[in-house]
C-alpha cells in the first residue's frame, strides 16, 4: 500500500533537498539580477531615464518634496499644491518613493535599482506562495516565471507603482493562505495592514477586502470554527480602517475636506463614460477644455479647478470637482445603458486582451526598441491561456478527488486557488467603470503564471 502511493504521487510532491532547492532559488534570483542590470544599463542612456514625464514626473515632484522640503516645481509645470488640497493620486508610492530618496537621495538611478531589487524580492514572494500552494517544483517554476517575464522587468525602470503593489499582493496573498490551516488575531491585523498598504497605492484593492472576509468566513464555517474566527475578522476590519485613516486624516488637516484617499474617482469614472470615451485614453476634449490645455496632467487640477469654478461661477472644493464629474458619467450611464454595457464589454475585451495598452508611454514600442526586453519571451496572451488551461485542468482534477476523501494538501491548495481567483476578478471588476491600461493589470501576472 505505502509502495503504490509513493509511484502515484504527483511530480510536485517530490521533495528536493533544501540545498538543491535554495540552490536553484539562488541561481534564478541572480540570473534574474543580471537581466535587470543590463536593461537598467541600456535604459540609463535613454532621455526619458533622467526627465520623466506625466505620472512619472509627478511621482518623482512629490517624492523629492517629501523627502528634501524643495517644492520646487518643474520648469514648463505649474504648482500642482500638493501640500494644501487632498491627494489626487494614491500616496502610498510617492511616499515609498520619498523613502528611497532619504535613504539614497534623488536621482534617477538609486529609485531603479531599489525597485529593481523589490522586485527579485517579489520573486521570493512568489516562490513562496507557489511552494505552499503545489510544492517544490511549482515554486520554483514561478520565481522563474517572475524573473524573467519582461513585463516586470520593464515596470522596475519606471517611476510608477507596479513592482510595490505586486509585493504588496504578494505579501497579503502569503499571510491570508496562513488562514487555511488557523485564523489568528495576528494573522488577521497583518493581512488587515498589507490590505491597507495596497489600497493606498491602489485604491481599486479596497473591493477586494469585503471579499478577503467573505473568503475567512467561508473558511471558518466549512471548518466549524465560526465562533473563535468572529475576533481575528474583526481585527481584519478594523486594521484595513486603520492603516488607510491616515490618508483620509491627512486630507482633512491639508484642506479641510474630508476625502478617504484620493479626488481623482470622479475624472476617472468620467473618462472611462462619456460618449467620445476608447476606455483607454484619458485625454477627455472636454476635460482639456476645462483645464484649459491640450491634454492635460495631475500639474493641470487646480488650473482645472479654477477654470470649472468659473463656468459653474462658484467656488468648489476639489471634492466636489470629482463629484461634478462622478454625476456627469452616472448621467450618461443611466441615460444611455446600453452604450454603458458596451464599453464595459471592450474594456473587458481590453483588459484581458493581447496588447499591452499604453498609458504614459507606448509600452509595446518600448519593448520593440529595448534589446533586452525583446529578446524575452512570453507575453499576456501567453500567461492567460496557460492559466485558464491551468485553472480548468485544476478543477477538474478537484472534482475527481472530491469523489474521494481529498488529503489535507489538496484541499489547502482548493482553498488557495479560490482565494486567489477571487482576487484576480475583484480586481479585475474594479476596473470596469473607469478605463484600461496595461500597467493595471500588472498585480494579477504573478497569480496567472502560477
Amino acid at each position: 500500500m505505502n509502495s503504490t502511493r509513493k509511484r502515484t504521487q504527483p511530480a510536485h510532491d517530490q521533495p528536493l533537498s533544501r540545498t538543491i532547492e535554495l540552490a536553484i532559488l539562488i541561481a534564478i534570483l541572480l540570473l534574474g539580477a543580471g537581466v535587470r542590470a543590463v536593461y537598467l544599463h541600456e535604459i540609463a542612456k535613454a532621455p526619458w531615464f533622467a526627465a520623466p514625464g506625466f505620472d512619472a514626473l509627478y511621482h518623482d515632484y512629490w517624492a523629492s518634496g517629501l523627502a528634501t522640503g524643495d517644492w520646487t516645481v518643474p520648469r514648463g509645470y505649474e504648482d500642482p499644491h500638493i501640500r494644501t488640497t487632498p491627494y489626487l493620486r494614491p500616496p502610498g508610492y510617492p511616499y515609498f518613493l520619498s523613502l528611497v530618496y532619504r535613504i539614497v537621495s534623488p536621482g534617477s538611478l538609486g529609485p531603479r535599482v531599489v525597485q529593481m531589487l523589490l522586485g527579485l524580492v517579489n520573486c521570493v514572494l512568489a516562490f513562496v506562495l507557489a511552494r505552499r500552494w503545489g510544492g517544490q517544483i511549482v515554486g520554483l517554476i514561478t520565481a522563474g516565471l517572475m524573473a524573467f517575464y519582461w513585463v516586470f522587468v520593464y515596470f522596475e525602470g519606471e517611476l510608477l507603482a507596479p513592482v510595490l503593489l505586486v509585493g504588496l499582493v504578494l505579501a497579503l496573498l502569503n499571510v491570508l493562505s496562513l488562514w487555511i490551516d488557523r485564523i489568528t488575531v495576528t494573522r488577521a491585523v497583518a493581512a488587515g495592514l498589507l490590505t491597507g498598504a495596497a489600497v493606498l497605492v491602489r485604491p481599486n484593492v479596497l473591493i477586494f477586502a469585503p471579499v478577503a472576509l467573505v473568503w475567512g468566513l467561508w473558511l471558518a464555517v466549512r471548518r466549524k470554527h465560526l465562533r473563535s474566527a468572529g475576533a481575528p475578522l474583526l481585527s481584519f476590519v478594523v486594521a484595513v480602517i486603520l492603516s488607510v485613516a491616515p490618508a483620509a486624516i491627512r486630507n482633512y488637516r491639508a484642506s479641510g475636506e474630508f476625502v478617504l484617499i484620493t479626488t481623482n474617482l470622479g475624472i476617472n469614472l468620467h473618462i472611462g463614460n462619456n460618449a467620445r470615451t476608447d476606455c483607454v485614453e484619458p485625454r477627455v476634449p472636454e476635460l482639456d477644455r476645462v483645464a484649459g490645455v491640450d491634454g492635460w496632467t495631475c500639474f493641470d487640477y487646480p488650473r482645472m479647478v479654477q477654470r470649472l469654478e468659473q463656468e459653474l461661477n462658484r467656488p468648489m472644493t476639489h471634492s466636489e470637482v470629482s463629484a461634478y464629474f462622478a454625476g456627469k458619467a452616472l448621467r450618461y450611464i443611466a441615460g444611455h445603458p446600453l452604450r454603458a454595457l458596451a464599453l464595459m464589454g471592450r474594456k473587458t475585451l481590453l483588459f484581458w486582451g493581447p496588447m499591452e495598452i499604453s498609458n504614459n508611454k507606448v509600452i509595446h514600442y518600448e519593448r520593440e526598441h529595448s534589446a533586452v526586453l525583446r529578446n524575452i519571451p512570453g507575453n499576456f496572451a501567453a500567461a492567460l491561456a496557460l492559466a485558464l488551461v491551468g485553472c480548468a485542468m485544476f478543477f477538474v482534477d478537484w472534482a475527481g478527488q472530491r469523489r474521494r476523501d481529498p488529503p489535507a494538501p489538496a484541499r489547502r491548495r482548493y482553498h488557495m486557488t479560490i482565494l486567489m481567483l477571487l482576487f484576480v476578478l475583484s480586481y479585475f471588476a474594479s476596473y470596469l467603470p473607469f478605463f484600461v491600461a496595461g500597467r493595471y493589470r500588472v498585480a494579477i501576472l504573478p497569480l496567472l503564471l502560477l
